[in-house]
């Protein structure tokens, strides 16, 4: 993962730890997961390490209610945010902002 891709990232994360979301993070190529129900942007962060792999990160509630899901694929540079569902556009929409101005 580069540093443009580490910041979009590390965006999304702490955008839905200070929406009150538990985050998980899993290995797109093989569904194991890096972390699970994670509050700490550090450990997620930590846990998706150096980008090798790309990742689908699932937000759940405080109560494991699901809010959203987002695909990282590493290697895109400022569209590092492949897809996500419509239920996290709300969440992330400060990342997404982030992209775009990378992107520009």
């Amino acid at each position: 993962m580069n540093e443009m891709e580490r910041q979009i990232t590390e965006c999304v994360v702490s955008c839905a730890v200070r929406a009150g979301l538990r985050v998980s993070a899993n290995y797109c190529e093989t569904d194991d997961y890096a972390i699970q129900g994670s509050s700490s942007v550090q450990d997620v962060m930590d846990a998706i390490g150096t980008g090798e792999q790309d990742v689908t990160l699932q937000f759940r509630d405080s109560e494991g209610n699901r809010r959203g899901w987002v695909v990282l694929l590493f290697g895109n540079r400022a569209d590092v945010i492949s897809d996500y569902s419509i239920n996290a556009y709300a969440v992330i929409g400060p990342a997404l902002e982030l992209a775009e101005k990378f992107a520009d």
